[in-house]
């Protein structure tokens, strides 16, 4: 299914957990798929058509189960369909926070350096802009605006 020009919703489902638990990782709640139709639609593919690469997708939409096997917080918004963590291909991941904190606003995004993937929300009425730096497992959680980034 289709959920936005160069998004499948299988894309975002795909679980590497479930898979080993012989599980399924289905969207239990439409307003889920919403969340996570609109996160898409609001800054993934507006992100993947300004750097015309594709951005791969490492963790989407966790169900409850999905979730727990995973040790996810019980308040994780990839629950909700309102997060997603990725990296866009042959890009740096540095340069995509940049674009993002530049242009959208977002719930949280957190910029891995050790593995180069952007975890990102977003949710309809509560962004709070909050960018924060994961370097070698220690989260930086002062306000970072996106020229801080240029540091790295």
């Amino acid at each position: 299914m289709k959920i936005a020009k160069n998004f499948e919703l299988e894309e975002f489902l795909k679980s590497y957990t479930a898979d080993q638990h012989n599980i399924t990782n289905d969207i239990d709640d439409l307003q889920h798929l919403v969340n996570l139709t609109a996160l898409t639609n609001t800054i993934l593919q507006p992100t993947r058509d300004h750097f015309k690469q594709s951005l791969i997708i490492t963790s989407g939409y966790r169900n409850n189960q999905v979730n727990l096997l995973v040790s996810g917080s019980e308040t994780s918004q990839h629950r909700t369909g309102q997060a997603v963590d990725f990296y866009v291909k042959n890009k740096k991941s540095k340069d995509v926070v940049m674009y993002i904190a530049a242009n959208y606003d977002f719930g949280q995004m957190i910029y891995y350096t050790a593995t180069g993937h952007i975890h990102l929300s977003y949710t309809f009425d509560s962004n709070r802009n909050q960018l924060m730096i994961n370097r070698d497992g220690i989260l930086e959680t002062s306000n970072i605006n996106h020229f801080y980034l240029q540091k790295f």
